[in-house]
């Protein structure tokens, strides 16, 4: 039996990102370091918390999920609904 490479971290990050924010409804707020636990709990690998962000930004620029920040300072987001305009 041939034995399955796993998928790239960059892969896995991305997934539980999507899976995240499949969890919640618009209107929620969390802040990023939330986002970069779960994803390193989830994974169960050591990665730089801005690089699950930087994958969180980019997922926005692509159409993939949408929020906006709320609170820079404290690194709050919101959930926001598809079309929904966000800030940059």
């Amino acid at each position: 039996m041939k034995h399955l490479k796993p998928l790239p971290i960059k892969t896995q990050i991305k997934q539980y990102i999507k899976t995240l924010f499949d969890m919640l409804n618009p209107g929620d707020q969390l802040r990023t370091e939330d986002v970069y636990k779960y994803c390193k709990r989830m994974t169960g690998k050591q990665f730089y918390p801005d690089t699950a962000i930087r994958y969180l930004r980019e997922m926005r620029q692509n159409n993939v999920l949408n929020y906006t920040c709320i609170n820079k300072q404290e690194r709050i987001i919101k959930v926001l609904s598809p079309g929904e305009v966000h800030s940059l």
